[in-house]
């Protein structure tokens, strides 16, 4: 019996932060651990939270552990059920915890994007995982939870509908956010070349063979930096974490056993324009004049493909926070097209917090708890839960209650079908 229901590990920063406020705001009396390298961090940041919830700090306890450290790691996974990994760049700091949760027999779930980071770990810890019985779960916060949701509900509404999906094209809302302190540094060692990752002889891709096409297809410079016009109506731009959640959905589409579909991901360009509406979407040419201004920022952005520039930005990121906006709100609207094209899907995925913190931490958390209940409860499903490396739709889909805890998280989910000739119907998500 483990000490700790879930452990937070990397919660001092911004997004960690929020994390380990979900994870206490969810905990429902079960035990929670903050971890992290800073002492008084950890115990500054554990009053800051109960105090912000009003929340009994009984149930919170604290666990020092350090990245550079094998056995204060050991002694966090060995004590916690759950660990949710915040530190990052996962380049630099991630693979400690992965095989501290491994050897400490404690299910792993984390925020990454890096998608060669996660391969190399598939690589290198998935069989072993699988022997221990232990989930690690990766892309469990923005990146790429909503994009998965929208996936697997289009996938399963369609399933005995025309052949199955088609295609999968999202488009992505984010009022008021902004870039976490550590997605920026993830994106200067991309820059700097530290994402580029060599595969043995025998590893799998990072992007499944079945896949491929449909992947780089859907990052193709005509496809990804041009407007286009939505099934939402309005203009949208390509959507910076597209290279993230393509390769994300191919692997849990793959793990779904769904056949390959054309996706697009892409971004209302409106939703950086405060109180955006019908009246404001006829000023704004319904969204084209704000994807623009949006193109001409990408341009100036690449800028940091200069040493120089990319060198100064870095000694500006040493002393950059952001903490994050509460009342921001995220939405991913999708639609699926059967392969027979006779049949379509509609998907809302949203919740409030802005994506980088906020939401974040709601959905890690979220996720987190799922594998303690799956897991700690009898009939809960347990056996159906996917073990080694997997994205959390697809290792947990066949647990109903991971749906019923979004739910209850606040994510609001909606699914609506149309046959063509025929009436538009709401899908219960209970029956998918």
């Amino acid at each position: 019996m483990k000490k700790f229901s879930v452990a937070v590990f990397g919660c001092t920063g911004n997004a960690g932060r929020a994390t380990a406020l979900f994870a206490i705001k969810f905990a429902n009396g079960r035990k929670v651990a903050l971890a992290g390298r800073n002492e008084s961090k950890v115990r500054a940041l554990k009053d800051s939270v109960c105090e912000e919830l009003g929340h009994s700090a009984n149930n919170v306890g604290i666990i020092i552990a350090d990245a550079k450290d094998a056995k204060s790691m050991l002694a966090m996974a060995s004590a916690a059920a759950v660990v949710i990994a915040c530190a990052g760049p996962f380049q630099r700091y991630g693979e400690a915890a992965v095989e501290a949760c491994i050897k400490g027999g404690a299910h792993y779930v984390d925020i990454t994007g890096e998608t060669p980071w996660v391969n190399q770990m598939t690589n290198k810890y998935g069989e072993a995982a699988k022997k221990a019985n232990v989930s690690l779960l990766s892309f469990a916060g923005y990146d790429c939870m909503p994009a998965e949701l929208a996936m697997y509900l289009s996938g399963e509404a369609l399933e005995n509908h025309g052949g199955g999906m088609a295609s999968l094209d999202m488009v992505f809302v984010n009022r008021g956010g902004g870039f976490p302190k550590g997605t920026l540094n993830t994106v200067m060692d991309g820059l700097d070349g530290k994402w580029s990752i060599k595969r043995s002889k025998g590893d799998t891709p990072v992007v499944p063979p079945k896949f491929k096409t449909a992947q780089k297809s859907a990052v193709s410079p005509q496809r990804w930096l041009l407007p286009q016009w939505s099934h939402t109506q309005e203009w949208t731009v390509q959507n910076f974490m597209a290279g993230i959640n393509t390769v994300a959905l191919s692997r849990s589409a793959t793990d779904l056993g769904y056949e390959p579909f054309s996706m697009n991901d892409r971004l209302a360009a409106l939703s950086f324009v405060p109180g955006s509406g019908y009246v404001r979407s006829i000023l704004t040419l319904w969204g084209l004049l704000p994807c623009i201004g949006y193109q001409l920022t990408t341009v100036m952005g690449a800028l940091l493909l200069i040493p120089t520039i990319r060198s100064w930005f870095k000694g500006w990121l040493q002393t950059y926070t952001y903490s994050g906006l509460a009342r921001g709100r995220i939405a991913c609207d999708a639609r699926a097209v059967s392969k027979d094209g006779q049949s379509k899907v509609d998907v809302h995925i949203g919740c409030r917090g802005d994506a980088g913190i906020y939401c974040t931490g709601l959905f890690a958390a979220t996720v987190a708890w799922t594998l303690v209940d799956v897991y700690s409860s009898p009939g809960r499903h347990k056996e159906k839960v996917l073990t080694g490396f997997h994205s959390p739709v697809a290792a947990l889909h066949g647990c109903p209650q991971l749906f019923t805890n979004l739910k209850t998280a606040g994510v609001d989910m909606q699914v609506t079908r149309t046959i063509k000739g025929g009436s538009k119907e709401r899908v219960a998500i209970s029956k998918l």
